[in-house]
């Protein structure tokens, strides 16, 4: 479980024990651990952007959950999202581990308006490198999940609305703590492998993970195949899987 640093990570690390999962913690540093762990939360210390250190910590896991992701949209700070997408690949593979799930930016669905198209511009770094990202995540054929998301917030709400090739309506926020939820709920529900979600906050009466709403337009629910030209996602098949009966663990 791969965390950004500061509180965009946060939730994830105690929201898995609470859902009975048995986590492993990546930390850059021992100063960055939290002071106050779950019994069944494993922390070590290492370069999430290194392939050998991760294929320590993924042996024996089912899934890697990554909220990996740039402090400020700077070429150095963004670049983390693909430098990690490379070492999660690679580690992934050599341990056998098959399942996937990352944040990513909202700004790689298309523009809804102005506002979008002004975002896209100035956090140009982001858009780029959470592409590249998805596209190498894509290449390795993982049962991979991305989940999409505006501004995070830190209301306490753990109910969050999901959308299929955008953001839910109205959805330009979600808490880190209904973020973390759907990453920690994405190992159960393959209907959303191989696809981009948008995550936004749930609104007044609405469930946690309420039914998925589909974009509404000329453009909705493309069906196409990820190869390595396009690296688009097919939403309607599972990803081959190889012949060996290697180790799953999520």
């Amino acid at each position: 479980m791969a965390r950004a640093p500061g509180p965009r990570g946060t939730p994830c690390p105690p929201r898995a024990p609470s859902r009975g999962h048995g986590p492993a913690c990546p930390f850059r540093k021992a100063s960055a651990r939290p002071s106050a762990r779950p019994d069944r939360l494993r922390t070590v210390i290492g370069d999430c952007c290194d392939p050998r250190f991760l294929a320590g910590v993924l042996a024996g896991q089912e899934a890697v959950i990554s909220t990996l992701g740039g402090r400020s949209p700077t070429k150095t700070a963004t670049s983390v999202y693909w430098r990690s997408a490379e070492a999660i690949a690679e580690a992934a593979w050599e341990t056998g581990l098959r399942r996937v799930a990352v944040t990513s930016s909202a700004l790689l669905f298309p523009a809804r308006g102005p506002v979008d198209r002004a975002l896209t511009v100035l956090a140009r770094t982001v858009v780029r490198d959470a592409r590249r990202m998805e596209d190498r995540l894509c290449r390795a054929d993982l049962d991979l999940v991305v989940g999409r998301c505006g501004f995070l917030t830190n209301r306490d709400e753990r109910a969050y609305r999901r959308a299929l090739g955008a953001l839910p309506e109205g959805g330009a926020s979600v808490a880190r703590l209904g973020l973390a939820r759907f990453l920690i709920d994405a190992r159960r529900g393959a209907d959303l492998w191989r696809v981009r979600s948008g995550i936004a906050r749930a609104r007044a009466g609405t469930e946690s993970g309420g039914r998925v709403r589909r974009r509404r337009s000329a453009a909705r629910d493309r069906v196409v195949s990820c190869d390595q030209a396009s690296c688009r996602f097919d939403a309607l098949s599972r990803p081959s899987r190889p012949d060996s009966t290697s180790k799953v663990t999520f």
